[in-house]
């Protein structure tokens, strides 16, 4: 799983999670909230990544954890992880106001691996599980 670390200047510094944001006025069209568009908004800022180059597993997930819903999807990319890692690596660089400090290639469920936000061990456990890990 590739996830990112948040700048040391951001609300959420030194923490790690995948790629994403909170919905935004812009994410309501027609009266109803676009999460997709939001996501591939919010990866593409903070990675550089575009999602149309992706596949999207079927489905969507949420977990509900103190209040807070995290919705998320699964996307696979072309690339090797540490490829993928040099890429956003390189999206930073050439960031001038970058949020994200840099790109972690998460390679297993140890949930004490890096700084994370209590909803992303629980996504962890469920992937690795996927994959046999």
């Amino acid at each position: 799983m590739i996830a990112i670390r948040m700048g040391a200047h951001t609300a959420n510094a030194g923490r790690v999670y995948s790629p994403g944001g909170s919905l935004e006025p812009e994410d309501i069209i027609d009266g109803r909230c676009d999460v997709a568009r939001n996501i591939a908004r919010e990866v593409q800022e903070e990675t550089g990544i575009v999602l149309s180059d992706a596949i999207a597993e079927p489905g969507w997930h949420a977990i509900h954890m103190d209040s807070t819903v995290t919705v998320f999807r699964v996307f696979r990319l072309a690339s090797a992880a540490d490829e993928i890692v040099a890429r956003v690596a390189a999206h930073i660089a050439s960031d001038p106001h970058p949020e994200v400090e840099e790109a972690v290639a998460i390679r297993s469920r140890d949930r004490t691996a890096h700084n994370y936000p209590e909803c992303i061990p629980p996504i962890l456990e469920w992937l690795f599980s996927r994959d046999g890990r």
